[in-house]
Formats: structure tokens, C-alpha cells, sequence
């Protein structure tokens, strides 16, 4: 769960390196003293190509001599004692070095147009190591890292992690590692590798970059939505990353299609901020407003400022909050710990806690109610959790983990929520007026949960009771494992966005084969390649359909039934009871009798005949 924040300009304007060190120093929990480093868009003054090496004092020092010495144009150059007998070489060269040279040394870097700095530590102390106080650069990344399948403490094997013209910080877990690793073995001849998946990345993107692709096809590319297989990246993953050109930085950061690891964005008139947490997009400038980045989206800068971007959620306007009360506590000023004791103090002291300047702490208010609180900033990761009969405000957005397991609270968000909001929530209300994450109500067992705006993949997820409404668009693989609850969604879903269906595909040739055994006949075969739906497959199918079930996972828990259409009575009872409820709770108008007008897509659990 490594942490990683980027910055580009978007007028030419250099950035300074404070801002990204902020970031990073705002995802604390996210890193270790495994590694941090950074990036940023520098070209060499002379056009020579920088190259630098870890190099192991008294050890390393004769073979960077025989490998860089006769293609030098100068060095080697100590750029920095990182302690340990370890140190930077910088040597100066008139072209890239081959591949043979690079695979006999630690390299942090081969480029014209960019500088790399990377180490063992905190963000703030590699920062100070390289005495980056100061440092100013059209584009700008970060890392902050917790090793989880490769050491911690070699400083190769902290990010960012270059090739060429391209380097990248990424948080997540590669499982195509190896595949990778093998096509640049084979297309770029290196022999020599870190042993972390993320270096793979770099390698990819430059060959992309150098095969003609695009910055947006780059990202499409390597989250699997199109373009060589070779090149696609399996497993989660969130990657910021600068690739240098002449005439200015290609700035890009992309998600994988499931969202399993995010990142947040705000375009402004001259910058592009992205992170990990929106609390450290916040840290870069506090009057941004992060918007999620969505399963495949991507923002790109191109050098000339131009930006492109799909799948940026939020965006609507909201409400204005009102001031917090002149007693409430100032949580800039506390940890995630202290915080929660004052609040916790006030609730049983008062029955009524309040705190502003909430900038991504976590865990806030776990486990704690009755009582009323009010919270104004961005709530951290996993907050509000088991919170028990708890009558809550957040004065903008939450990020992941929200609610989880609450019982008999209403808790309402005025912005948006990230993933997993209202994960396995028991009873009470959720209420939310932006956009909401993945794997909203995931193992859902009681309550209501109302949207407004978006929400995205994997909504109701496994979801067992209770009611989630969605006045705005929703994701795909919706309801999938849904056993129990109702979902409505305000306008048509398309049904191939409902539960988690196989590729079509798959499913004619286990027809096909079916028919081939004779377990069906060919009338049967050619119903059931005509259908549309899983109803029409499982009709023409008859109990056989239980031999197919078992490509969608549902043979014992039920594929959903999704029907669009105008509401029934007691479905315009019950809906209409839950938005008039939401109307109570957030205090913001919405017209109740014209929304049960409308057509909803209504999901309802419905197990597979046997």
C-alpha cells in the first residue's frame, strides 16, 4: 500500500519540489524507512545523457570506471553519501549506454530529459539527502514505499525506477511480473533486474513511447483494455510516471481496470495534482477538490499543457457547508490518536464532538456512538467503522473504507466517498451527496444506503439485505454474488453490467460443447445462442443451465434479476420513504414525486432453479 503523488504544470511554469515532498509526508502510513524518492522533468543543459549509479564505496567503484569510463564525456561525480557505503556516481555521456553496460551496475537512471533521487528513508530525509530544498521542475513524482515482496533495505529497490526517457512510481502488485520481465529481456537485450515488479513498468511505457504509441493508448495499453497482450499489466496497480521529450514532459498516471489501488486528481488552470489519498492532492493545494480516478481511467499532460483524461468521477457542484462551532477542536494540530480522544472525550462528556481540518486522518471515530459528530476536511482511511448509533456530518469527502460494519447511525457525506463505503454495514443510513467508489455496500447485511451522483464497479457486491439507491450512473459487474436487499438505480443499466458475466464467447463454446456431448439438443444450442439475457439462457436451457452457472460463480448463490421499468406500489412506498428520509438528513431540496416518476433499473437477488 505504498503511497505516490505526482505534480505538472500546465503553463511552463516551474513547481517546486516542496509540494510533492508534502504529499508524500501527508501518506505517512502509507510508507516506511524502506525507501522513498522522486522524480522530475530536468533536461541536461548540454544535451548529454545523465547517468547514475548506486555505487558500493571500495567495491563498485573499478567496474563503473571499465563499464562508463571510455563512453564518458565526464565523471564520475559524487552526488551524494547515502551512508552504509552506499553513494550516487554521476557520469555524463554523449549517447545511452548499451544494455551490457547497464546490466553491470545499479542504475537509477540513463536520461537527456529527467533526474532521479531515490534511497532508504523517509520522504522527507532522502529529500534532504539530495538537498532538494529548493528544486524547481515542470513535472514532478514521488514514492513512498512498504515493501511487501521484495526487500526493504537496498536502495535500488526504492522507487522511482527509470528507463530511458521514462520513470514511474507505482503502488500495487504485479502478477504478469514475470511475463514482462521475459519481453524486455528479449526486445531490450537487459539481463540485469531489482526483482521489483514495478521496474517492469518503466521498461514497458518507453518501449510503448518508442513503438509510437500515445500517452493515452500507453495507459489503455498496459491496464489491458486494448492493444498488445505483451504489454498489459496483470494484478492491482496505480501508476504515476514522466516521460521526457524535447520539447517539455509527458506527464500520465492511470489505474487498473478494477481500481484496485487509487489515485486522486485535480486539474486546476496550471497544474495537475494526483495522489494516492485526496489528503495529499490537499497537501499540494489546499484548495483543490480531488476527484477519483475510476477502473481504467487515466489523465495525461501532453507538453504544450494540453489534458486529457477519462474516467474522472465527481465534479458536481456542492453544497456550501456551514462554519464549524468556535469550541470545535482543530485536528491540524493532532494525530489521528489525539483526535480520536477528543472526540471520543466530547461525546461522553457532551454527547456532541466536532473537528475541522481534517486532512486524511484515519480511523476517525471507530467505534464510538451514541452521540452527534461533525467533521469538517477529508476523512482518512477506514474511519467511521463499527460506529453504533452515531448521528454524523462529514463537511467533504471520505476516502476509502467507509462505515464498515456500522449499525444503527446515519451518517451523511456531503462530497464523495471512495471504495468500499458501507462494507458490511448492519443497520442504519448512509447518505451520500457525491460520487461513491467501488464496492459500495460490499456484504451489505441491513440499512439504506443513497447516492447522488456515480457510483462504481462492483456495487452491492455479495450484498445480503438492506436498500442501495443510485440517482446517478453506475459501474459494471453490479450486484455480483448478490443474495439478498434491493438495488435501485435511477435510468436504463446495460444488462451485461449486472453480476460478473464471463465473456460471451466463453459461454457459446460451452454451449456448443454441451450440444456436442449431447447433454442438449440442437434446438436447445440454438435458443440458447440466440438469448440476450441470463433469464432467456437459463429458459432455453432448462436444469442444464446448472452445468453454465458455474462460469459466473452463481451456481449456489443466484444470478440477480434486473429489470427496467417504472415502479410498482409498494416499490414507490418504499422508495419514496427513503428519499424523502435522505431529504431529512442532508437538508438539501430534491423533488421526491417527480423522481418516482422515473424509470428505474431494479435489481432484486433471484437463486438458479435446480
Amino acid at each position: 500500500m505504498c503511497g505516490i503523488a505526482g505534480v505538472a504544470s500546465l503553463d511552463e511554469r516551474p513547481v517546486s519540489s516542496r509540494l510533492v515532498v508534502e504529499a508524500l509526508e501527508a501518506m505517512r502510513e502509507r510508507g516506511t524507512e524502506h525507501g522513498a524518492g522522486y522524480a522530475a522533468y530536468s533536461p541536461e543543459p548540454r544535451g548529454l545523457v545523465r547517468v547514475r549509479v548506486f555505487t558500493r564505496v571500495g567495491v563498485d567503484e573499478e567496474a563503473e570506471e571499465r563499464l562508463l569510463g571510455p563512453l564518458a564525456v565526464s565523471g564520475p561525480r559524487r552526488l551524494v553519501d547515502l551512508g552504509h557505503g552506499v553513494a550516487v556516481d554521476e557520469w555524463l555521456l554523449a549517447d545511452y549506454p548499451p544494455a551490457e553496460v547497464l546490466g553491470g551496475l545499479w542504475v537509477l537512471q540513463a536520461s537527456r530529459y529527467l533526474e532521479v533521487w531515490k534511497s532508504i528513508g523517509w520522504p522527507g530525509e532522502v529529500a534532504s539527502a539530495y538537498r532538494l530544498g529548493g528544486r524547481e521542475a515542470r513535472a514532478w513524482i514521488g514514492h513512498t514505499r512498504y515493501p511487501t515482496n521484495s526487500p526493504g533495505f537496498q536502495p535500488w529497490l526504492a522507487h522511482p525506477f527509470s528507463m530511458g526517457e521514462t520513470v514511474i512510481v507505482h503502488n500495487g502488485d504485479l502478477s504478469s511480473y514475470g511475463s514482462n520481465r521475459r519481453l524486455v529481456q528479449y526486445r531490450l537485450g537487459l539481463k540485469k533486474f531489482t526483482g521489483n515488479d514495478s521496474e517492469v513498468i518503466a521498461y514497458l511505457i518507453e518501449m510503448l513511447f518508442r513503438d509510437g504509441y500515445t500517452a493515452a493508448d500507453v495507459a489503455e495499453v498496459l491496464s489491458g483494455a486494448r492493444g498488445p497482450r505483451w504489454a498489459r499489466l496483470d494484478g492491482p496497480h496505480a501508476v504515476i510516471y514522466i516521460h521526457g521529450e524535447a520539447r517539455g514532459p509527458v506527464f500520465g498516471a492511470f489505474v487498473d481496470q478494477h481500481h484496485l489501488r487509487p489515485l486522486y486528481v485535480t486539474v486546476t488552470e496550471d497544474r495537475v495534482y494526483v495522489a494516492s489519498e485526496a489528503a495529499a492532492v490537499k497537501a499540494m493545494n489546499p484548495a483543490a477538490r480531488p476527484r477519483m480516478l475510476r477502473g481504467g481511467g487515466y489523465v495525461v499532460v501532453y507538453p504544450d499543457g494540453e489534458v486529457e483524461a477519462r474516467g474522472l468521477a465527481g465534479g458536481k457542484p456542492l453544497p456550501e457547508p456551514p462554519r464549524p462551532p468556535a469550541w470545535a477542536v482543530d485536528a491540524s494540530r493532532m494525530s489521528r490518536v489525539e483526535l480520536n480522544q477528543a472526540l471520543a472525550a466530547m461525546l461522553e462528556r457532551a454527547g456532541y464532538a466536532a473537528a475541522y481540518n481534517l486532512a486524511g486522518h484515519r480511523y476517525v471515530a471507530n467505534g464510538l456512538g451514541p452521540g452527534r459528530l461533525e467533521l469538517w476536511g477529508i476523512v482518512g482511511n477506514a474511519s467511521l467503522n463499527l460506529v453504533r448509533g452515531l448521528d454524523a456530518r462529514i463537511y467533504g469527502d471520505a476516502q476509502e473504507d467507509l462505515g464498515d460494519s456500522m449499525e444503527g447511525s446515519r451518517v451523511v457525506v456531503y462530497g464523495s466517498v471512495g471504495d468500499t463505503a458501507g462494507q458490511a454495514m448492519r443497520s442504519g443510513e448512509l447518505h451520500v451527496l457525491g460520487d461513491a467508489g467501488n464496492r459500495l455496500g460490499v456484504q451489505m447485511k441491513g440499512g439504506v444506503i443513497v447516492v447522488r451522483g456515480d457510483v462504481g464497479d462492483y456495487l452491492g457486491e455479495f450484498m445480503a439485505g438492506g436498500t442501495i439507491v443510485v440517482l446517478g450512473r453506475a459501474g459494471r459487474y453490479i450486484a455480483s454474488g448478490m443474495v439478498g436487499g434491493r438495488i435501485y438505480i435511477r435510468g436504463r443499466v446495460p444488462l451485461s453490467h449486472i453480476g460478473k458475466a464471463p465473456p460471451r464467447s466463453q459461454v457459446e463454446r460451452y454451449i456448443r460443447a454441451m450440444a456436442e456431448r449431447g447433454e442438449i439438443s440442437r434446438e436447445q444450442m440454438s435458443r440458447a445462442l440466440q438469448s440476450q439475457t441470463v433469464d432467456e439462457l437459463q429458459e432455453a436451457l432448462g436444469e442444464k443451465f446448472e452445468r453454465l452457472a458455474k462460469l459466473w460463480g452463481v451456481l449456489h448463490v443466484g444470478y440477480p434479476h434486473a429489470e427496467y421499468r417504472y415502479l410498482r406500489g409498494d416499490e414507490v412506498e418504499e422508495l419514496g420513504k427513503i428519499l424523502r428520509s435522505h431529504v431529512d438528513a442532508t437538508g438539501v431540496a430534491l423533488d421526491v414525486e417527480e423522481l418516482l416518476t422515473h424509470k428505474y433499473t431494479v435489481i432484486n437477488a433471484a437463486r438458479v432453479g435446480h
